[in-house]
């Protein structure tokens, strides 16, 4: 199972604090109980794995991330609906 990631150690290699950016999405997965979070660190529980994975094969299976046709797509409309 995927360990997650310490926010200080996600911020010190991608310059990049989620918990500024992203904590209502951290916050939602977590109600729904697709994630695990504390004051140090953020991970998917194995139900939210699932659905990543999910949602992966969803997105590129839908379309080449680097075809012109992707790229021109508005970000909502690049998420499949199933």
């Amino acid at each position: 199972m995927n360990a997650g990631w310490p926010f200080a150690d996600f911020q010190r290699v991608t310059d990049f604090d989620l918990r500024n950016e992203w904590n209502s999405e951290m916050d939602q997965l977590a109600e729904r109980g697709w994630a695990l979070r504390n004051e140090e660190k953020f991970q998917l529980t194995h139900q939210g794995l699932r659905f990543a994975d999910a949602r992966r094969k969803c997105f590129c299976d839908e379309i080449s991330l680097t075809s012109p046709d992707f790229l021109k797509r508005p970000i909502k409309m690049q998420l499949c609906s199933k």
